[in-house]
């Protein structure tokens, strides 16, 4: 009820009076305010989860953005959804147009069985630069 109470308060309204332009605001000003897309999605779940279950209006809150992509044989060898802010997803999208690689997104050099371990994280600090 934290995030329902804080969403409130900077809209100054009541959580019955909340709209969904009032939560995408309240979702810019987390990100302005300089929050990763971890701490902002916590939040976005609990408002998506007050508007369909407490205030039965899904209708209201169907647009908050939560993007996920599937993550398969991961660390550990499990599979997994994994959370990506709108920005990381149109980078990726981005990226995937022009390399289009045939199996993986982030192949090792020396095999196209698996990706090496730390090049994902290598790779994305090359294309923020």
């Amino acid at each position: 009820m934290r995030s329902v109470r804080a969403c409130c308060r900077y809209c100054d309204r009541r959580p019955a009076e909340l709209t969904f332009e009032d939560v995408r605001q309240y979702q810019l000003h987390l990100t302005q305010s300089g929050l990763t897309p971890a701490n902002i999605n916590g939040p976005m779940v609990l408002l998506r989860f007050f508007f369909r279950v407490t205030l039965k209006r899904p209708e209201a809150i169907d647009y908050i953005p939560i993007v996920r992509i599937r993550v398969e044989q991961g660390k550990g060898r499990r599979d997994r959804d994994a959370l990506l802010s709108p920005h990381l997803l149109a980078t990726l999208r981005n990226w995937w147009k022009v390399a289009r690689p045939p199996v993986w997104l982030f192949p090792n050099r020396l095999s196209q069985i698996r990706p090496a371990r730390r090049l994902c994280p290598r790779r994305c600090r090359r294309r923020r630069r």
